[in-house]
């Protein structure tokens, strides 16, 4: 199983999470990523389509990606295929 950990900037939730899922499933490839535009380690079309399932941050919504827009081009310029 790969897992992919996501919340806005990728500083301490997301990472902290991977490590909690890593601990639990040894077996399993996890990653964290973020989603704010300027921060390390971005979400990306590739880390979507790498991962089998993917948990995002309670605190961080659909609408507030949508109504954000321009924070988040690199999820707006990517295609991401089905598996």
């Amino acid at each position: 199983m790969k897992a992919l950990v996501v919340c806005q900037c990728n500083l301490n939730r997301s990472p902290t999470v991977a490590k909690i899922i890593q601990k639990r499933h040894p077996k399993w490839k996890v990653r964290s990523a973020g989603v704010l535009y300027g921060y390390p380690y971005l979400i990306d079309a590739s880390l979507l389509k790498w991962s089998d399932v993917i948990y995002v941050n309670k605190e961080f919504g659909g609408a507030k990606l949508g109504s954000r827009k321009e924070n988040y081009p690199h999820l707006y310029n990517n295609e991401v295929k089905e598996k």
